[in-house]
């Protein structure tokens, strides 16, 4: 089994320890647990063996030992228009 980390913002300890079984592509990991919906919520970057992994390359197929991060970056403030 392989091990993934979610830290939830850069501002907090909080992590999220889980695993996965190798033979699966990150897009595929990230659609089953719920990480693609939330990272059109906010900002996530995605590393995979400590070297960042761009979206084009999310079909790469993870293997046995491989560690994946997840790290949260937190959205600034929403412009509001005042009429």
């Amino acid at each position: 089994m392989s091990t993934a980390v979610y830290k939830h913002s850069l501002y907090s300890d909080q992590n999220q320890h889980l695993s996965f079984a190798a033979n699966i592509s990150i897009q595929t990991w990230l659609e089953q647990e719920g990480f693609w919906e939330k990272m059109h919520e906010m900002p996530i970057v995605v590393t995979l063996n400590g070297v960042d992994v761009l979206e084009r390359d999310y079909s790469t197929i993870l293997k046995d030992g491989d560690v994946l991060e997840l790290q949260g970056y937190p959205r600034g403030p929403v412009p509001q228009i005042v009429i």
